[in-house]
């Protein structure tokens, strides 16, 4: 007879009649353990995952610069949509705009934009995505 211990500190004899009721109730204990330490570390990696999740979210389908939805939105709102209703804004001479004053006077008017069309739009109303 070898006596052996497993991982978990087990003791049994190599070779020896084994008793089935106490394999068996080890077994379940170890099962049982290793259930709970699932459940406790599937609960504690929610909270975390929803942490990353949710800004990697809103930047998915937010314009950093005007706060607005985006394109993606735009697609996605789309799809969900039965009848969707679309309308297009262009600012004239925008290229000039920015070429003659600057990019940062041109994102200045897109967010001074962007600050018109949202105060016109009721809370709960439409997306105003942007588009490039």
């Amino acid at each position: 007879m070898i006596p052996c211990v497993t991982e978990s500190g087990y003791r049994y004899l190599a070779g020896a009649d084994v008793d089935v009721d106490v394999v068996k109730r080890a077994m379940a204990a170890t099962l049982n353990q290793t259930f709970i330490q699932f459940i406790v570390l599937l609960l504690a990696a929610m909270p975390v995952t929803m942490l990353f999740v949710a800004p990697l979210r809103h930047q998915l389908y937010t314009d950093e610069l005007t706060g607005l939805p985006n394109r993606n939105k735009l697609k996605k709102d789309l799809r969900s949509c039965s009848f969707p209703q679309l309308m297009l804004i262009d600012i004239d001479a925008f290229k000039d705009i920015n070429n003659f004053y600057g990019v940062h006077v041109g994102d200045k008017l897109l967010v001074r934009v962007a600050s018109c069309l949202k105060s016109l739009v009721p809370a709960g109303g439409a997306a105003l995505p942007t588009v490039g």
